[in-house]
């Protein structure tokens, strides 16, 4: 049965809609079904699970706006969703005609390619976009590169994909969640150290970097070499047997913030 509350106050009423969707099914006169109609018919149909008139839709669609890039990759999406792969493949390289930088596209292919398990070619495809996008689109391609290599048991690579990212975007939550763990999967403690010493010295405030560079040191410092300026280092109203990474917090916390450690 039809969920006829699907849509807000703001558009047309579904009724209304489907009364000229169907009739542009039966090949009669109707009246204009805008992009943004064929968006909300489309999502219309899948929330009621009608899988006939959803594929319709997005024919309809794509004919009707074949320029269109967002309905030509709801389409994709679509496609893809149905493991009808190659289609969908054929509607963002139509993407990539029309809105070359389209983001969406790059990911979409990735994930075709995932879940045809061609791991190595999903690589492949994102190395080559990193570069195009800026901010917050070349991020997430490269926390995505990150957990393909996880799969793929590529570990320094994911370790590396991290760091990237901290190297233009240094307070990334996202990487700095994830990179003290890799470092230490990787044996990279120093090289992790050094990055966020730099991280550090670009933003002092940087909680989470200062709680990393605690759990760095402590890793370093129990699977390579005693740390013998660490007494010197830390202020003496710290607790030296707290464990380091607690111990940054009040270093953050204080007014005056030393610089990081040199190791």
């Amino acid at each position: 049965m039809f969920n006829d509350d699907f849509f807000d106050d703001d558009f047309r009423e579904i009724e209304d809609l489907l009364t000229e969707f169907f009739k542009l099914k039966r090949g009669e006169p109707h009246g204009l079904i805008s992009e943004d109609d064929f968006e909300y018919l489309i999502d219309y149909f899948e929330t009621n699970n009608d899988r006939e008139h959803t594929a319709l839709a997005c024919d309809f669609a794509t004919t009707l706006y074949p320029f269109s890039s967002v309905l030509l990759l709801r389409k994709a999406e679509w496609l893809m969703d149905h493991k009808n792969y190659g289609q969908a493949c054929k509607m963002l390289d139509q993407v990539d005609e029309v809105d070359p930088g389209s983001i969406e596209c790059v990911f979409l292919k990735s994930d075709i390619l995932i879940e045809q398990n061609r791991f190595s070619e999903a690589v492949q495809l994102l190395e080559a976009n990193v570069e195009r996008f800026d901010s917050v689109d070349k991020t997430d391609i490269l926390l995505e590169l990150s957990e393909i290599y996880d799969e793929l048991e590529e570990y320094e690579k994911v370790y590396s994909s991290l760091k990237r990212i901290l190297d233009y975007e240094p307070t990334n939550e996202d990487a700095l969640l994830r990179i003290c763990f890799w470092a230490e999967i990787t044996n990279s403690h120093e090289d992790s150290i050094t990055l966020h010493q730099a991280i550090l010295e670009e933003t002092p405030y940087n909680t989470m970097a200062w709680y990393n560079l605690g759990v760095l040191i402590r890793g370093l410092n129990s699977t390579k070499r005693p740390l013998t300026l660490m007494n010197t280092v830390w202020p003496s109203t710290i607790n030296l047997s707290m464990p380091i990474e607690i111990r940054a917090m009040p270093i953050f916390n204080s007014n005056n913030l030393i610089k990081p450690l040199k190791c």
